[in-house]
């Protein structure tokens, strides 16, 4: 999960622009086309572009601390586990995952890292975000490289491109593209297993994380974008709604419930063993949650995190929303 929700209302942050790796082989060059590589006192690096800038990284980068889960789940994903990491609760990820986890040392609430506890465990590389304060980004840098990921602006929704430039980081662009491929493999798969119901219906997304409020999410967010994917379409109200922010998130008051989430079906976020939060709780408590169109029919569903760190969340999803589609399938059935 992301650290402090009650900043949720992002302004216009950094665009994560990723560049290709660039590796430096000793005494050869290169043109701008092809790899290249360079000494340096520590060894060999690899050249990453982050939205903070160029990052200069050890190409054998071993002992890797994470500020954040957003940055620790896609290591886990490329098959890498961190030797200090951002706070995560046990249910924010799958039982398999917190086996990994559970005893690298927690380094950072996920907001404000501890900079001495991070230096005494020597890393090659810090992965940090683009909400931690200047002043500990400096602090980091201090005690070695640090890639910082997106998780405010509008980079915030690309959730595979995080993934991406910490494989680039790591030389595991393969490991990568084989993830990705899996992923959009099962997504298409869902799509065409589903059409019939994908067609009749629309979609309602909705979360909280303040009281009084509730959040909702365009195709492009970073929770929408994993069910469009799969052939889901948003309601046109929520659509319009949480389209007017950059991250294609939008955070409404209660009384708003029952006009924007205007689709057939309305799946709601839930923690990863399917359990929506207190503040989520309490909005469906709520009298006017019970004018919503799809809780009146009685089609609402788990839809998993809305925070997808990756590939670890976005299956999660993924499998929620199939066992969705199957029971609308099997609700239009004649009795």
């Amino acid at each position: 999960m992301f650290a402090t929700r009650t900043r949720r209302r992002f302004g216009g942050g950094l665009l994560a622009a990723v560049t290709g790796v660039t590796l430096v082989l000793t005494g050869c060059s290169s043109s701008s086309d092809e790899p290249s590589q360079t000494d340096s006192p520590t060894g060999a690096t690899r050249t990453v572009t982050d939205s903070s800038g160029e990052v200069e990284i050890p190409v054998d980068a071993e002992r890797i601390v994470t500020v954040h889960h957003i940055a620790t789940q896609p290591l886990i994903n490329l098959g890498v586990v961190p030797v200090g990491r951002g706070a995560v609760a046990e249910n924010a990820v799958t039982p398999e995952t917190w086996q990994k986890i559970d005893d690298v040392p927690v380094v950072s609430n996920g907001a404000e890292p501890d900079t001495e506890q991070i230096a005494t465990l020597e890393p090659d590389l810090i992965i940090a975000h683009n909400r931690i304060d200047d002043t500990d980004l400096d602090a980091l840098r201090g005690i070695a490289p640090v890639l910082v990921l997106d998780i405010a602006g509008p980079g915030r929704a690309d959730w595979q491109g995080r993934v991406e430039l910490v494989a680039q980081a790591l030389g595991l662009e393969d490991t990568y593209q084989q993830l990705l491929d899996d992923f959009d493999t099962r997504a298409a798969s869902i799509a065409d297993t589903h059409r019939d119901v994908l067609d009749r219906e629309t979609f309602s997304l909705i979360g909280s994380w303040n009281p009084g409020t509730f959040n909702t999410y365009s195709a492009q967010s970073i929770w929408g974008s994993v069910f469009t994917k799969a052939g889901a379409r948003i309601s046109p109200a929520e659509e319009a709604a949480a389209s007017a922010e950059s991250s294609g998130e939008a955070e409404l008051s209660i009384e708003q419930l029952p006009t924007v989430l205007d689709g057939t079906v309305l799946l709601h976020v839930t923690d990863l063993r399917g359990t929506p939060n207190a503040e989520l709780e309490a909005v469906m408590a709520e009298p006017l949650y019970r004018s919503v169109p799809a809780v009146t029919t009685g089609l609402v569903f788990p839809g998993g995190k809305d925070t997808v760190g990756g590939f670890e969340d976005a299956n999660y999803n993924l499998d929620v929303f199939e066992a969705a589609l199957k029971a609308l399938e099997n609700e239009a059935q004649p009795s």
